[in-house]
């Protein structure tokens, strides 16, 4: 028996790992010279933490941030917003104890601020458009005399949308007010400038873009300087802001991922583009496709078939062609982001998010199109 052909259109959930990427990682870790702890004084390790440092430069370099600047490593985007949103809460609740969110944010977020909420911390969740968009003015008009805090993502995960935090990073500036911003879904897709936006704290993943599963980073300003009171308690590692040894394999590898998409940026954005506008064009126009027009990335297509298409045939689309209904991390088939901007809960049911990346390409793309259009009614 031969085997099926390996759709996959799941890339805002996962990436494959580019091969320069996992070569590289190889190199490192069958390096005998860089097995050593990064904190060890003795030359192995002064030589494993040439690497991290590096590796930090690198990325904050790709970030237009200053040098001086700190990214802190962490498990991934999650435990980077967990540190972000308590750690920086419980520095600052001398100034206030109420934060700023949007109605669409990552469970990691709105799930963290639950967690706050019960700290006795105050929640805004600020709602946005029907095309997923926060009105500037209404987010301004949410901050408080104690406000401390707003997150915001940059790029939705589930619809594909871009919030402008260009004019975000202004208000909280102009306000004082701290700034987080969940980028996890942000490199490779969009070049950041860290000199043009204000941001206080923003948090990556690596396995968003082809980069190893298990690491993340979390990016710190430092001037102004912003402090953070750890969440894990251990080692003095990291400025004693994140205990535990460094995971240095992982973390050189998500540098190079970075210095890969870099690099790539304008040809893969070129490609998917091309695809996405193909997909949009042969879908029928008895498809909703969600979230805005322009003011997203061209990776993402959430789209929703007609109530008179049976589950079973959507469930079978994702199954074949290896896409999510909704985000990765819910295990429901609804959606909280649909919800938001005024999806009703059975045409979240047949909702699919079809996600590109660096390896997609057309004839991958007519299938798909083929499978959708073919089980719609008539």
């Amino acid at each position: 028996m031969g085997t099926q052909h390996p759709y996959y259109f799941d890339y805002m959930a996962a990436t494959p790992m580019d091969p320069n990427v996992a070569k590289y990682m190889h190199e490192i870790i069958t390096n005998p010279m860089l097995n050593a702890n990064p904190s060890s004084l003795h030359p192995a390790g002064q030589t494993a933490q040439k690497y991290i440092t590096e590796a930090k430069l690198n990325m904050l370099s790709i970030l237009h941030a200053s040098a001086q600047d700190e990214l802190i490593w962490t498990s991934g985007a999650t435990e980077a917003i967990n540190l972000s949103l308590i750690g920086a809460s419980n520095a600052y609740r001398h100034n206030g104890k109420h934060i700023i969110s949007l109605t669409t944010e990552h469970h990691a977020t709105l799930e963290t601020l639950a967690y706050l909420k019960k700290q006795g911390y105050d929640i805004t969740l600020v709602p946005v458009d029907k095309d997923g968009l926060v009105n500037i003015q209404v987010l301004k008009k949410a901050i408080r005399s104690d406000t401390i805090l707003m997150s915001i993502c940059h790029i939705n995960n589930e619809i594909g949308v871009v919030q402008d935090i260009d004019s975000i990073g202004a208000i909280a500036k102009e306000t004082g007010i701290l700034l987080h911003v969940d980028a996890a879904q942000s490199i490779g897709k969009i070049n950041l400038d860290l000199q043009k936006t204000y941001v206080d704290y923003m948090s990556f993943s690596a396995n968003k873009c082809y980069g190893p599963k298990g690491i993340g980073a979390l990016y710190v300003r430092q001037k102004p300087k912003r402090r953070l009171t750890p969440i894990i308690h251990g080692g003095k590692q990291q400025n004693g802001i994140r205990s535990g040894t460094i995971a240095l394999p992982l973390a050189c590898a998500m540098a190079k991922s970075w210095q890969e998409a870099a690099q790539r940026l304008t040809s893969d954005t070129e490609n998917i583009t091309e695809l996405s506008n193909y997909i949009r064009n042969e879908l029928s126009p008895k498809i909703i496709i969600h979230g805005h027009k322009t003011k997203r990335i061209p990776h993402n297509i959430m789209i929703s078939l007609p109530e008179s298409v049976h589950i079973d045939s959507v469930n079978g689309i994702r199954d074949q062609f290896n896409l999510s209904s909704a985000a990765a991390c819910n295990s429901a088939q609804s959606s909280h982001v649909l919800a938001a901007i005024g999806v009703p809960y059975q045409q979240q049911q047949r909702a699919l998010r079809i996600s590109l990346g660096r390896w997609s390409n057309k004839k991958d793309c007519q299938d798909l199109i083929e499978a959708i259009n073919k089980c719609l009614p008539g």
